[in-house]
């Protein structure tokens, strides 16, 4: 025991080490957004889709909210009478509640699981020590997912650690398993169904007919699951409008008529007419799912929340190419000015439940809108980043990694 110690020292100490930071962080941070997401999921175990899919911010697919209730249910013995008007209650009620500590710890530590998962899964990946070694010291001490998840307590790791298993799952020559895994990562949030063309057009070999058979099998359980909410349609209008499949068409040329072309539509549709017509190698998988989903990122104007989907990629495509750490320094520099230009709540706001008077503050882009318009300084910060997001997409492009069908 003592040897096998030894020799993953490091190991061990990086994971020590990352598991103790997010503990610290998860009962001391809190949004209203988690709070929401709870709120919805009790609806759905207590009144069935017509209560959930009554709040206007109800706009994730069912498997969402059905998992975090039955996460309710496991932690229900470590809960107080209050905990229901903690969910329910307005943000300065719920925070100031005396167990607002306790239920925040709580309601994140399956995030944990799920992160720790993909930890693992890119600890695995790596063919080298040393690879290993950054790889699993950069995600768990990467700040954008101590923020986004552990902080903020968004749910976008769960869908992430679907892909991630999916990318393992086809190094492991399992294609249509891993197809299905993007399918159950989809049905917590729609995003992994842009890499399922993508997986399936890389991933499987010869004649068409397996390609169509890995997509109709990527598909089938976040349509099994969608299919009997359809008829509510509170949940269609909600889940038909979310902010995901909208801000794609936002980033264009109008051509008149109401209409946009989108850049990333296009720039979609090219890539899948290159894979249609090229055999690329599936070592080089990863750098795809980076390139789709970080176009993505330089296309729109994400929530922070969404950066987490892509970061498993970005770290691999780190890795694999040995790219300069001043790289991740830029990327993280300019997410977090584009965090502190939010809403408080999504920054120092997040500490309400230690204090709940910093909900009162004005935000930083408050503060600065008084001698600069904050829209257009967002603008100026999103476009340097997405000039580096496409730069990093040329520079890091595996050399030969295709040949004619």
């Amino acid at each position: 025991m003592f040897l096998l110690f030894r020799k993953h020292q490091k190991v061990i100490s990086i994971f020590l080490a990352g598991i103790l930071l997010r503990l610290l962080i998860m009962p001391f941070t809190g949004h209203w957004d988690l709070t929401s997401l709870h709120q919805v999921a009790q609806s759905l175990y207590s009144g069935g889709t017509n209560a959930a899919y009554q709040y206007y911010y109800a706009i994730y697919p069912p498997l969402a909210y059905i998992f975090l209730g039955f996460w309710q249910k496991i932690i229900n013995p470590f809960l107080f009478s209050d905990f229901l008007s903690f969910l329910n209650n307005e943000v300065f009620v719920s925070f100031s509640s005396s167990h607002a500590l306790r239920y925040f710890f709580l309601l994140k530590i399956p995030y944990m699981f799920f992160d720790i998962g993909i930890g693992i899964l890119l600890y695995s990946m790596m063919n080298e020590q040393e690879k290993k070694d950054k790889i699993f010291l950069l995600w768990f001490f990467n700040p954008i997912t101590l923020y986004a998840t552990f902080a903020w307590g968004t749910l976008d790791i769960i869908p992430t650690f679907f892909i991630v298993l999916s990318l393992f799952l086809v190094n492991k020559n399992h294609n249509m398993i891993s197809a299905v895994m993007l399918g159950i990562g989809a049905s917590f949030k729609a995003f992994p169904l842009l890499l399922l063309l993508p997986l399936c057009l890389i991933s499987m070999s010869g004649v068409g007919k397996k390609k169509i058979f890995a997509i109709i099998f990527g598909l089938a359980p976040f349509l099994l699951i969608l299919f009997p909410f359809l008829k509510n349609s509170n949940f269609v209008a909600s889940f038909f409008s979310s902010e995901q499949i909208q801000i794609i068409q936002h980033a264009g040329f109008y051509i008149g008529r109401g209409e946009n072309l989108s850049l990333y539509y296009i720039f979609y549709a090219l890539l899948i007419l290159f894979l249609s017509n090229y055999k690329i190698k599936k070592e080089h998988l990863s750098w795809f799912f980076f390139l789709v989903l970080f176009v993505f990122y330089a296309f729109s104007a994400f929530t922070p929340q969404w950066f987490v989907w892509g970061l498993p990629f970005f770290f691999m495509v780190c890795v694999h190419s040995n790219l300069s750490n001043k790289w991740l320094v830029f990327i993280t520099i300019l997410y977090f000015s584009i965090v502190l230009l939010f809403e408080v709540t999504l920054n120092f706001g997040l500490f309400a439940p230690l204090d709940i008077s910093l909900l009162d503050y004005p935000s930083i882009g408050d503060k600065v809108s008084s001698f600069i318009n904050t829209n257009r300084l967002m603008g100026i910060i999103r476009s340097c980043l997405s000039g580096i997001i496409l730069w990093l997409v040329y520079i890091t492009k595996p050399k030969r990694f295709y040949e004619d069908i």
